[in-house]
């Protein structure tokens, strides 16, 4: 699994030094800087909503990361995400691909409800502009913008 994430995060690293930016020839600004985009994703926890305790990262977890189940809902149909675990750092990462200004994303954490996380995406404004990630709402509730952060968001279940 992580020779996949590696490869998979190289090529992304390498289209987004490429294609950074663009430009075209009534750009009045001139070239763009190739610069690396930092593409759509999230370090996140889950924690019990009545205790505050890490569900996976606690001394004495109550989920296996396995029993986790995450799924980009592209046209309708389920596609896979990309989920890496910082086990040092205590923590997910979620890295979603955009496939519209709003990617949908299931979270199944073992026999628990179904929950639903919302990432919005746009550009920056002016001439050389690039993919962000601009929010994340999880259940209907902002949990994450580009504006506050946080550098972790936290998930209660």
């Amino acid at each position: 699994m992580k020779p996949l994430f590696y490869s998979i995060t190289g090529i992304m690293l390498l289209s987004a030094l490429l294609m950074g930016c663009t430009s075209n020839s009534t750009n009045k600004c001139g070239p763009c800087p190739a610069i690396a985009t930092v593409l759509p994703n999230i370090n996140f926890r889950i924690v019990d909503k009545t205790t505050g305790e890490d569900l996976f990262f606690a001394p004495s977890p109550k989920y296996k990361i396995g029993q986790l189940k995450l799924r980009h809902i592209i046209n309708g149909k389920p596609d896979s995400v990309f989920l890496r675990v910082d086990s040092a750092g205590k923590k997910f990462n979620i890295f979603v691909p955009p496939s519209g200004p709003v990617d949908t994303v299931t979270m199944q954490l073992a026999d628990k409800p179904q929950d639903l996380l919302l990432f919005k995406t746009g550009k920056t404004p002016g001439c050389c502009s690039f993919l962000v990630l601009n929010s994340v709402t999880y259940n209907g509730n902002v949990v994450y913008t580009r504006a506050s952060g946080p550098d972790v968001v936290v998930l209660t279940k």
